[in-house]
């Protein structure tokens, strides 16, 4: 997430996220280990957001509620990470997520 916002901070838009291949390939000069794009408990690769891909981070009503990257699916404990456009990653509920997937475009 950091890389994104970098990258947002220096090109005044979220970056090119149509699949993970193109993000980590535009992320390359912020990130250095391309492990973070994986989570660490199974390997999966994050899902990112692709409604946001290119768009200017004034389109967001809420960065407290709209999601850059998540996980896929729910661990063990019944709830997903999520990153926000603010940059805060949090554990969600499955009746959060279903609310943060709605304001997010998410389908």
């Amino acid at each position: 997430m950091t890389g994104v916002l970098m990258y947002e901070s220096d090109e005044g838009k979220f970056p090119p996220m149509q699949n993970m291949r193109v993000l980590k390939k535009t992320l390359k000069p912020y990130v250095e280990d391309n492990e973070i794009f994986t989570q660490p408990d199974n390997g999966r690769p994050y899902v990112i957001n692709v409604f946001l891909s290119g768009k200017d981070e004034k389109i967001i009503a809420s960065h407290l509620t709209m999601a850059v990257i998540y996980e896929a699916t729910v661990s063990s404990d019944g709830k997903r990470a999520v990153a926000f456009t603010n940059g805060v990653v949090r554990r969600v509920s499955a009746a959060e997520w279903t609310k943060i997937k709605k304001v997010s475009k998410i389908k």
